[in-house]
């Protein structure tokens, strides 16, 4: 009898990201931009060159 190894794609995605760490630093750095786009407004934002 074969197992199921079931998960949700949340925790896959979660544990890839976890282990891969160039895919984890892009990944944090587009929250980063997609919080600072959504605090800033669009005026502010367009102004925005880099975030680091």
């Amino acid at each position: 009898m074969s197992r199921h190894n079931d998960k949700s794609i949340k925790e896959v995605l979660s544990e890839y990201i976890a282990k891969d760490n160039k895919v984890s630093k892009g990944y944090h750095t587009a929250q980063i931009q997609d919080i600072w786009k959504k605090e800033m407004g669009p005026i502010i934002s367009g102004y925005t060159q880099n975030i680091f």
